[in-house]
Formats: C-alpha cells, sequence, structure tokens
C-alpha cells in the first residue's frame, strides 16, 4: 500500500513575505533618491514576492516522498525530473529535525541516509509533522530485523 507526501511551504512563504516587507520599509525610508519611482520599486518588490510565494507553492506540489512496501522514493521537478529510490535494506538512518520556524507551522526535514552513499540520499525540507513520523513509523517498521524489538 503506497502513501505519498508532498513538503508544506508555508515557511519558505513567510519568509519571502518578511524578506518583502523589510525591503519595502527599507525602500520607502531610503527611498528619496529614487524620487518618483519609489513607488514603482515598492511594487516591483512586492509583486516578485508574490511570485516568489507563487514559485514556492508550484515547487511544493511537483515534489513527492513516497512509500510502499519494498521501497521510500523521493521525486521533484516541474521540467525535468529527479527521482531517488531507497530500498528498505539499504536504509542505515532516518530521522528529522525542526528549527523554531518549522516549530511554528509543524513542519521539519526528513533525511534517509542509505549504505554506500556519501551523500544523503533522501533531503526534503518542509514536511508536515505527521506526515514526518508516519514515514518514520513505516521506515522503522520495514527495516527492524526480523523477531526484533
Amino acid at each position: 500500500m503506497a502513501h505519498s507526501f508532498h513538503p508544506f511551504p508555508a515557511v519558505r512563504m513567510v519568509q519571502v513575505v518578511i524578506f518583502g516587507i523589510i525591503l519595502c520599509a527599507l525602500l520607502f525610508y531610503y527611498g528619496s533618491p529614487l524620487g518618483d519611482y519609489l513607488s514603482t520599486a515598492i511594487l516591483a518588490v512586492a509583486a516578485l514576492s508574490m511570485v516568489m510565494i507563487l514559485l514556492a507553492f508550484i515547487r511544493s506540489r511537483f515534489e513527492t516522498v513516497s512509500l510502499d512496501d519494498k521501497m521510500i522514493s523521493h521525486t521533484v521537478g516541474i521540467l525535468s525530473t529527479k527521482k531517488v529510490i531507497v530500498p528498505y535494506t539499504k536504509v542505515t538512518e532516518a530521522k528529522y529535525s525542526q528549527g523554531i520556524m518549522h516549530r511554528i507551522f509543524g513542519v521539519g526535514s526528513l533525511r534517509v541516509d542509505s549504505a554506500g552513499g556519501t551523500d544523503v540520499a533522501i533531503n526534503v525540507d518542509e514536511v508536515r509533522k505527521a506526515d514526518l513520523e508516519s514515514i518514520l513509523a513505516a521506515i522503522n517498521e520495514k527495516t527492524r530485523p526480523a523477531g526484533g524489538a
């Protein structure tokens, strides 16, 4: 039975909004050299922030972590696609971490390491905490030695 999970881009969106507000405030405060172009510059920053928020949302829809009976896979990409498949038998470590913004929004970063690899096999940011716990529980269940605790 396969389960799929998508990242939740709330943290990235909030960071873009905060950065946009700070940049608009700085433009407003120090923008006297811009003269008549100040309002245009502020609108450009606001429009760029909205585009970045939209891109973060779209990007999250094209990133998936999937679990099935034998493996965990991570697919990412809009125009070109990259897929990493790690069989449960090759998983050496699975963990998640949360920063302060992640904790506020109930998300975290998932890391799955595999045997024989020098890099992290799967690294996904902004996965909902409930999904993280489901993923880790499924991985622990599948990687537990037969008859062991």
